[in-house]
């Protein structure tokens, strides 16, 4: 589930369309800057092949403070993890 928020708001909620992603393998985020946009993509064999995510244009000053969040909606087990920030 891909979700946008500007200022605390929902932009975007995940939905099926977003692509489905295989439980058992890992899948990577990637998340870009260039000026005022946000651009996302999704990949479950390291980059080789993306889904292009929904971008966000929004105001931002130079320096930006940005999190990553798993969330499990699920009675499943989950644990996240990440790795390779850049």
């Amino acid at each position: 589930s891909f979700e946008l928020r500007k200022d605390g708001e929902f932009v975007k909620f995940g939905t099926p369309d977003d692509g489905v992603l295989d439980p058992k393998k890992g899948a990577m985020l990637r998340l870009k800057r260039k000026g005022s946009v946000i651009t996302a993509a999704v990949s479950e064999d390291a980059g080789k092949t993306c889904n292009e995510l929904k971008s966000l244009d929004i105001e931002m000053g130079k320096k930006l403070h940005a999190g990553v969040v798993a969330v499990n909606t699920s009675k499943a087990d989950f644990t996240a993890e990440f790795e390779k920030y850049s």
